[in-house]
């Protein structure tokens, strides 16, 4: 599912769903921070508590996140990172990989 906020120019757009074994769920979420920066943030729900997740992000191609996260109490992994917003659109893509599972996610979100 894709919801954009705002108007002409969105301050947020969000994407979620599920994830490739159909356990885990994801959103990912991009945020106007201020007039030269986006908060970018990815999660993972409904894992299990303990389990390791890969998150991999990217905006426009370029690397923003690469980190590892374990899943909480709630079975929640995620990560939030402030990034520069670039000149036209951003394209910006995100994936996970339970590292014990196998099971993928994957999203984007054009802002």
């Amino acid at each position: 599912m894709l919801l954009a906020l705002g108007a002409p120019r969105a301050l947020a757009v969000k994407r979620t769903g599920s994830c490739s074994l159909g356990e885990a769920d994801y959103t990912l979420t991009v945020v106007r921070n201020d007039a030269t920066t986006l908060r970018v943030r990815f999660a993972v729900s409904n894992s299990t508590f303990g389990q390791t997740w890969q998150l991999f992000g990217s905006d426009n191609g370029s690397r923003i996140f690469a980190v590892a996260r374990v899943a909480s109490l709630t079975g929640t992994a995620k990560v939030t990172k402030l990034i520069a917003d670039r000149v036209g659109t951003d394209a910006v893509k995100a994936t996970a990989s339970n590292t014990l599972t196998g099971e993928t996610c994957q999203g984007s979100v054009s802002f």
